[in-house]
């Protein structure tokens, strides 16, 4: 009798055993693993510019986000613009292509900090480069080229002078600066205020100075033709097809395709020139939070380490001051240290203005 006890003792114990074991196991399979630091993983939701893909996309990013935030990104890739306008229910972040973008942004958010930085840069055949040099349009400096001379360049332009009518028989059409959509894309919109600028005597154009403007900027952008929705497609469409002789971009754009595509380094090398205007303005990258989720996105992409990733290997000139941006780590020729020679882009009613005029049919 007592062995039988003993036994049906020792019976329940191992079915205790095993009923404990099963729980244990359905809680670890249900509750999330945490990292290191204590962080639960987590998917952040987002929208950004298309010219950020590429960096996302990263393998080194990648591993940088998930391995020490314990985060994956899931994005949608949007035009600035309509990115800013249109519904984000069920995002945790937006990520547009500048300060101007973030500023139409009127919903409800948690915070707005700038992540990035790139300068406008005009991209060209080197053919066109070599036409400018020739007019006194551009100077080359330290193995930079600079548009010295943005005045010449509008006035062929709004004079209507043809490619072949300053020695380039061989691109058919009108001079022009090509750029994306500004009802559309940040680059579009952002050139638009550049141009503003411009065309207002190099002063910012503002609420008073604007409408004395206005029809040239709606002509400049008609008269492109189909434009792109967004930065990336209109500068693959540029390296690749070359029917755009030049279209104004991000700085980042090419030296990110020259980092990360080496084997197109000796054509583009070859065939291609970056053109800084004088002045030119800066585009930032804010990261607009919309959540908790959104939040630890931002101190991931606020690290130093991240940083450093952005400008090493995808060109994009750090938000975070303590990490530097030094040109010999890209590896390339042709970037400069610093860009000093810039333009404040007109405020956001100002451009607001420009977005709704530019709109009109």
């Amino acid at each position: 009798m007592k062995e039988r006890n003993i036994g049906l003792g020792i019976l329940g114990l191992a079915i205790l055993i095993v009923v404990v074991s099963m729980f244990l196991k359905g809680r670890s399979d249900t509750a999330p693993s945490t990292t290191s630091n204590g962080m639960q993983p987590v998917i952040v939701n987002i929208k950004l510019g298309s010219e950020k893909v590429g960096l996302l996309e990263d393998i080194e990013v990648k591993k940088l986000l998930q391995e020490r935030f314990n985060l994956t990104v899931a994005y949608k890739k949007q035009g600035s613009i309509d990115m800013v306008t249109s519904d984000t229910s069920g995002l945790d972040a937006l990520w547009p292509s500048s300060q101007v973008a973030a500023q139409m942004y009127t919903k409800p958010l948690r915070v707005r900090e700038t992540i990035l930085n790139s300068p406008m840069a005009f991209y060209c055949a080197t053919e066109v480069a070599d036409a400018f040099i020739k007019r006194g349009i551009v100077k080359v400096e330290a193995g930079i080229y600079y548009i010295t001379d943005m005045t010449k360049l509008l006035e062929l332009i709004t004079q209507r002078k043809t490619w072949s009518s300053i020695g380039l028989p061989n691109l058919n059409g009108r001079v022009t600066v090509y750029s994306t959509n500004p009802a559309q894309s940040n680059s579009g919109i952002m050139f638009a205020g550049l141009l503003a600028n411009l065309l207002n005597k190099n002063e910012v154009a503002t609420s008073r100075t604007v409408t004395g403007v206005l029809p040239q900027l709606k002509e400049f952008f008609t008269e492109q033709g189909y434009k792109s929705g967004n930065s990336d497609e209109i500068f693959n469409n540029f390296l690749s097809v070359g029917d755009q002789p030049m279209i104004v971009g991000y700085e980042a754009q090419l030296v990110e395709v020259s980092l990360n595509q080496p084997q197109n380094l000796p054509y583009i090398s070859k065939n291609v020139r970056t053109l800084y205007p004088k002045p030119t303005v800066w585009t930032q990258h804010p990261l607009l939070v919309l959540s908790p989720n959104g939040d630890r996105l931002l101190a991931a992409l606020k690290s130093p380490e991240f940083q450093k990733l952005a400008w090493e290997r995808h060109g994009f000139r750090p938000g975070n001051p303590v990490v530097a941006s030094d040109p010999k780590a890209l590896k390339i020729t042709g970037v400069p240290e610093r860009v000093q020679s810039t333009i404040a882009m007109p405020d956001s009613d100002v451009m607001a203005t420009i977005l709704n005029y530019l709109k009109q049919r």
